[in-house]
């Protein structure tokens, strides 16, 4: 779980009232317990990278993640830092629309992600406590990250 970073859950709230919602989290476990909750706090439908029975299904790349322009909501996906640009790959090939947690850097898949880029919010400035948890020490503990974090909306519908 050492690439488990999340949301606190008031910051994912800020993406909930951007997009007015989402439809299901691509990348959540119950075993790590980073299950997201919807406006009305229920557990929002999700893929998991590990056998769980309360999972949609296992690991989102064999998943059709496809949505048309009647969809409500986009999905939602905050990948681990190293399945970032495979993610973004996969989610144009698929034709999806998401919103997609990542770091603000120079990195490549940000320009990818550039292509089909819509709404963007800032979720925590550079060294900002507070906004994002990682599992320490066996909890969960604020995390600042080296960058900032956003959350882009990638349509490629």
């Amino acid at each position: 779980m050492d690439d488990d970073i999340r949301l606190h859950a008031k910051v994912f709230q800020e993406i909930l009232i951007r997009w007015g919602g989402v439809f299901r989290d691509l990348m959540a476990s119950y075993a790590s317990g980073n299950v997201l909750r919807n406006k009305r706090g229920q557990s929002l439908p999700f893929y998991s990278k590990y056998e769980d029975i309360s999972s949609l299904g296992t690991d989102v790349f064999t998943q059709n993640i496809s949505r048309g322009r009647e969809a409500r909501w986009p999905e939602y996906c905050f990948p681990p830092f190293g399945m970032i640009g495979e993610f973004i790959n996969f989610a144009e090939k698929s034709k999806a629309w998401c919103v997609v947690v990542i770091p603000e850097t120079n990195a490549t898949w940000l320009h990818l992600a550039g292509i089909a880029r819509g709404a963007v919010i800032c979720l925590a400035e550079r060294g900002q406590q507070g906004k994002l948890l990682k599992f320490r020490n066996n909890a969960m503990r604020t995390f600042s990250s080296k960058y900032p974090t956003i959350a882009i909306g990638l349509d490629y519908r």
